[in-house]
């Protein structure tokens, strides 16, 4: 594959730092996807994210009047 025509077009590109932020993005925008699809997901993902699950609401039950600790009576 020859390339020598592309020399001048491609210093021109990155002749600017912006010019060369852009290309950087816009190519992580393309790539990333592209690599996501061929990549196997991890096991076990899901568990890591547990902690910002919506905590349940735990149903409040009337009281029995008893008291769960023995009273002991004085004499």
């Amino acid at each position: 594959m020859d390339i020598s025509g592309w020399g001048s077009t491609l210093q021109y590109v990155f002749k600017s730092s912006i010019n060369s932020g852009v290309i950087a993005m816009l190519g992580g925008l393309v790539i990333v996807p592209v690599v996501s699809m061929f990549t196997k997901k991890p096991e076990g993902r899901n568990k890591m994210f547990e902690c910002f699950e919506p905590e349940k609401e735990v149903k409040k039950e009337k009281p029995s009047g008893k008291s769960s600790k023995s009273s002991k009576k004085k004499k």
